[in-house]
């Protein structure tokens, strides 16, 4: 199967507008992420996908995201660090999963490490459930876990999202319908969004951003388990009609489902906000603006309540946003028996830490 397509039935906002700019072609991008900056070939050793490793799926996503984003530049490569001893690692606290700064030029690492080391045995994820999962391995990475019936319940969570914003999906079906190795390659949609969300404004920024921490925090914690991997469709192909369509609802709709995603995994998220964009900030800025023009042309001359009414509408968007910012802090509330916490940040950082707490069996 490729990728699920999503039938949207409501919220069809205006298109985005192409740039006349020179791109190149999808083989050319595809051919120069093999080679190094002197024009020699990739080792196979480095890399952790080849090319040709890529799946249909990875491909249809990665030749939809190079054209909807305009990404004119080579994206960096994408290793995987030495596998770490979690116990050392997480010693200090935090753990910088990926730092600030520009564009990376040369290449993007992920970090690897046992998520399951504070546990002997790896269960499920659910705070109220202790199935174990017995085809885990006793060392090495053992990543999160979720058993078939909370796989269930967090599909039908995330289809519940999706159908209260009037968005129909056909079949997720299971990793078990899915064709082998159907997201093999993944990882390479993080260095192309890395360097898109660099070049992207406002909201698109922030959507392209925590989509690709996202991607990051899976590597990390969730993959290579497949059954885990089921999930990327419903935050890829959301993305996608976002970039698509330039609806802002699709945002608040991938912000939700990023949360339900990672929190049934025991992973309390936080979701970086870079666009005074919530509808609690226009209505807010909206009423404040027009309160203050009402006000300056009753009691003054007509340039002063234009002034009133641009700072009344300025003030009443941070005021609006400091409203949606409460809200948020409920949604990013960790959540019950969650193991891990992730934060992202504006400059693009994304740190990790264990809450030894929660602990099932550790």
């Amino acid at each position: 199967m490729a990728t699920s397509e999503i039938l949207v039935t409501a919220f069809s906002g205006p298109r985005c507008k192409t740039r006349k700019a020179k791109t190149p072609s999808v083989e050319e991008l595809e051919r120069d992420l093999l080679k190094n900056p002197d024009g020699t070939s990739t080792s196979p050793k480095v890399t952790k996908f080849t090319r040709e490793a890529l799946s249909p799926t990875v491909k249809e996503w990665e030749r939809d995201l190079l054209e909807k984003l305009n990404v004119t530049i080579t994206p960096p490569k994408v290793t995987e660090s030495k596998f770490y001893d979690a116990r050392l690692l997480f010693e200090p606290g935090e753990v910088i999963l990926q730092d600030s700064g520009k564009i990376r030029e040369t290449e993007m690492t992920l970090t690897q490490f046992d998520p399951n080391f504070l546990f002997d045995d790896v269960i499920c994820c659910h705070p109220l459930c202790n199935l174990r999962n017995l085809e885990a391995t006793k060392s090495g990475k053992r990543d999160l876990f979720l058993c078939p019936n909370h796989q269930q319940e967090l599909r039908k969570s995330l289809s519940e999202v999706l159908a209260k914003n009037n968005i129909q999906c056909s079949s997720f079906t299971s990793a078990a319908t899915q064709e082998p190795n159907q997201f093999a390659g993944y990882t390479l949609l993080i260095s192309l969004l890395d360097v898109a969300w660099h070049k992207a404004r406002t909201l698109k920024q922030e959507a392209i951003l925590n989509v690709r921490n996202f991607l990051i925090i899976t590597n990390t914690l969730l993959n290579p388990d497949v059954s885990n991997l089921a999930f990327l469709p419903y935050v890829v192909e959301i993305l996608r009609e976002y970039l698509k369509s330039d609806c802002d609802v699709f945002v608040h709709v991938l912000r939700e489902i990023v949360n339900i995603i990672l929190s049934a995994f025991g992973i309390a998220f936080s979701w970086v906000s870079l666009a005074l964009q919530a509808p609690e900030s226009k209505i807010v800025a909206a009423t404040f603006g027009f309160v203050s023009g009402v006000v300056g042309l009753v009691v003054f001359e007509p340039w002063v309540a234009f002034v009133m009414a641009v700072a009344g509408t300025y003030c009443g968007g941070l005021g609006g946003n400091g409203i949606a910012g409460m809200s948020n802090g409920k949604e990013k509330s960790t959540p019950k028996g969650a193991l891990y916490s992730a934060q992202g940040f504006e400059d693009g950082r994304l740190t990790v830490s264990v809450n030894r707490k929660n602990g099932k069996n550790g």
